[in-house]
C-alpha cells in the first residue's frame, strides 16, 4: 500500500496544507519553484505508478512521465512548474552514456567530459558538486533572457576546450579519469601527433559547443523561459521528492549516480519508500537519514561488513579507520541516536486484521507434456552439475545461445537450484512472452532450428575454407596428402583424419547416427563446392 498511501497524501495535502512553501528567500533566485512532487522510480515499477495514479486519483492530478531520454527531451519548464507529479525512471539518471549529466555539465559551464566513464563514485560526486555550483550561477541568467545565457554557455565551452587543448599541447593539466599524471610529458614521436590530436579534440568539441538541447538560442524560449526543453531536475525547488524502493540505489554501483542526485535535490519535503528497508546496523540507518538530508554521525565502517566492502575509500583511509578503536559507550550512543531517528522519521504500517486461518492440503499435480518438456530441460541441466547453482550460473560473456539465456534467467532470480526447479514447475515460461506451454515449446523448437541451421552453415563454410587451403598446399607439396605425424616433425594432415572419421560415421563419439549422417552430408556438399570453386579459379587463370 505504499503507492496508494503516497498518492493519498499528495492529493490530500493540496487541500489541507495549501500552496507549497517554496524555497527560502536566500535561495529564491537560484531555483525555479514548482508545486510538483518528483517521484523517482525503478524501471520495473514505471508501468505501475501511472496505473495506480489513474486508479486512485482519476484525472485530478497533472502527471508527467519521464521514461527515457526521448520523453525527457519533450519536457519543458512550464510542464514541470504546472505538474502535480513528475515520474522519472532510474535508468534516465543512471545511464552508462552519462547523457543527462553531460548536459548538466554543459549548461552549468563545466566540461561534459569531466564525468568519469567508469563507476568512480567519489570523483563523480566531486564533478557533480561543481556542476551544481555552476548551475546556481546560471539560473538567474536564464530568467533574464535565454539567449544571453546561451552566450555564457558557449563561452564556458570554448574556455573548457582551450584548457584541454593547452593541457594536450604542454603536457600539463589533469586527465579525464583524474589519475595523477594526466597528460604525460611527450616524447619526440608523440609530439608529432599533437597537431592532429588538437584537431580531433576541436572537431569533437565543436559539435558539443553547437549543441543546444534546451532551445536557449531560440526566440520562443527567449520570450518565455517556460518553453525551455529538458531542464535539469536540479534547477527546481520541488514541493517534495519521493524515491520508491530507495534501497535499490545503494545496491548497485551504477545507481550511485542516482544516489548522488537524490541527496542534492532541493525540496520542502522528502519521502523514501521501501517495504524492506535495511536497519541492521547504524550504517543502514545513516544511509536513510542522509537521503532525508540529516547527518547522524561520522562514517565508521566496521571491517568485513557490506558497507566497508562497498566503500569508495582509499586503502590509506580504510587503514586509518582501523587505527582508532571506538569504545562500547561510543557505539551505544550511536545506537541510541539511530533508534531515535527511526522512532521519529520512519513509519511502518501494520495491517489491522486477525491472523487468517488456513489448512494445508498436499495435492499431486501431473504436468502436461509441454510443461514437462520445459521442466525436464532445466532439471537435466542442473542434475548434470550436482544441483550446484554456483556452477550452473554463467557470466553473460560465457552464456551462449537461447537455451543458456533461458536457463540463466531462471537461475538469476532463485536462491538455489531447487527453487529454480520449483518455479519452472509452477510456470512454463519464466522469461515471459508465451501465452501457453505449447507456444513456449514451439518457440524453443524454432530457436533450436535456427541455431542448428546456423551451425550447419558455419560448419560448411569452415570445411570449404579448409578444403581450399589443403588444395593450395597440395599444389606446392603433393606428398602431404594424408601425411601422418612423423619423427621429423612434419605437420600431419589432420583434415584427412577428420574426413576419414566423417566417412566412417565416427565424427561424433556419442554414436548419434543422425548427427553423423548430417555431418557427412555437409562434408560432401562442402567438398564438392570447394572443388568446383577451385576448378573455376583454375579456368580463369588459364584464360588469363
Amino acid at each position: 500500500g505504499k503507492t496508494a498511501i503516497t498518492l493519498g497524501l499528495i492529493s490530500y495535502s493540496k487541500d489541507i496544507n495549501g500552496p507549497p512553501p517554496g524555497p527560502p528567500k536566500a535561495m529564491e533566485k537560484f531555483f525555479m519553484a514548482t508545486k510538483a512532487s518528483l517521484v523517482i522510480v525503478p524501471s520495473h515499477l514505471m508501468g505501475q505508478w501511472p496505473n495506480e495514479i489513474k486508479k486512485f486519483t482519476g484525472n485530478s492530478l497533472n502527471v508527467k512521465v519521464i521514461n527515457n531520454m526521448s520523453s525527457f527531451n519533450s519536457l519543458t519548464v512550464g510542464d514541470v512548474v504546472d505538474a502535480d507529479i513528475i515520474l522519472v525512471n532510474f535508468t534516465v539518471l543512471s545511464g552508462d552514456d552519462n547523457k543527462y549529466y553531460r548536459r548538466l555539465a554543459r549548461l552549468s559551464g563545466k566540461d561534459p567530459d569531466s564525468f568519469p566513464s567508469k563507476n568512480n563514485v567519489r570523483y563523480f560526486r566531486h564533478v557533480y558538486n561543481m556542476c551544481l555550483e555552476g548551475l546556481m550561477d546560471r539560473v538567474p541568467g536564464l530568467n533574464e533572457g535565454s539567449k544571453k545565457a546561451y552566450v555564457g554557455v558557449e563561452e564556458d565551452a570554448r574556455a573548457n576546450l582551450k584548457v584541454e587543448r593547452d593541457a594536450l599541447e604542454n603536457g600539463t593539466g589533469i586527465t579525464k579519469d583524474k589519475k595523477k599524471s594526466v597528460y604525460k610529458k611527450k616524447s619526440e614521436e608523440d609530439a608529432k601527433n599533437v597537431t592532429k590530436k588538437k584537431k580531433d579534440v576541436a572537431s569533437v568539441k565543436k559539435s558539443e559547443i553547437e549543441s543546444d538541447p534546451w532551445g536557449l538560442n531560440t526566440r520562443k524560449v527567449n520570450d518565455d523561459i517556460m518553453n525551455m526543453k529538458c531542464p535539469p531536475l536540479e534547477m527546481f525547488y520541488w514541493n517534495r521528492v519521493v524515491v520508491d524502493e530507495f534501497t535499490y540505489i545503494n545496491d548497485d554501483a551504477k545507481r550511485a549516480k542516482v544516489l548522488t542526485l537524490v541527496k542534492f535535490l532541493k525540496s520542502s519535503y522528502r519521502w523514501m519508500l521501501s517495504g524492506t528497508p535495511a536497519h541492521s546496523d547504524f550504517n543502514d540507518v545513516q544511509f536513510l537519514s542522509s537521503l532525508l538530508g540529516m547527518h547522524l554521525g561520522i562514517d565508521d565502517q566496521v571491517p568485513g561488513t557490506k558497507a566497508a566492502r562497498n566503500s569508495s575509500k582509499s586503502q590509506v583511509e580504510k587503514f586509518s579507520d582501523m587505527l582508532e578503536v571506538r569504545s562500547v559507550q561510543w557505539h551505544a550512543r550511536r545506537h541510541s541516536i539511530g533508534q531515535a531517528f527511526l522512532n521519529r522519521f520512519v513509519r511502518q504500517n501494520v495491517a489491522e486484521i486477525d491472523e487468517i486461518a488456513y489448512e494445508e492440503h498436499v495435492m499431486p499435480v501431473l504436468l502436461p507434456p509441454a510443461d514437462m518438456a520445459i521442466y525436464r530441460e532445466l532439471e537435466t541441466f542442473l542434475k548434470s552439475l550436482d544441483m550446484n547453482k554456483g556452477r550452473a550460473t554463467l557470466s553473460k560473456k560465457a552464456s551462449t545461445g537461447h537455451r543458456h539465456a533461458r536457463i540463466q534467467a531462471a537461475l538469476e532470480d532463485s536462491a538455489s537450484a531447487e527453487e529454480a526447479l520449483l518455479k519452472s514447475c509452477s510456470h512454463f515460461d519464466l522469461v515471459g512472452g508465451s501465452a501457453s506451454a505449447t507456444e513456449a515449446c514451439d518457440k524453443i523448437v524454432r530457436q533450436r532450428e535456427e541455431e542448428r541451421d546456423g551451425c550447419v552453415a558455419e560448419l560448411r563454410e569452415q570445411i570449404e575454407v579448409a578444403m581450399r587451403r589443403k588444395i593450395h598446399i597440395l599444389t606446392k607439396d603433393p606428398k602431404w596428402d594424408g601425411l601422418a605425424k612423423s619423427e621429423k616433425g612434419d605437420v600431419e594432415d589432420r583434415f584427412h583424419m577428420f574426413k576419414n572419421d566423417v566417412m566412417n560415421g565416427c565424427s561424433v563419439q556419442t554414436g548419434d547416427n543422425e548427427v553423423n549422417g548430417l555431418i557427412k552430408k555437409i562434408f560432401e556438399e562442402a567438398e564438392e563446392a570447394s572443388v568446383q570453386l577451385n576448378d573455376e579459379m583454375s579456368d580463369d587463370k588459364g584464360e588469363d
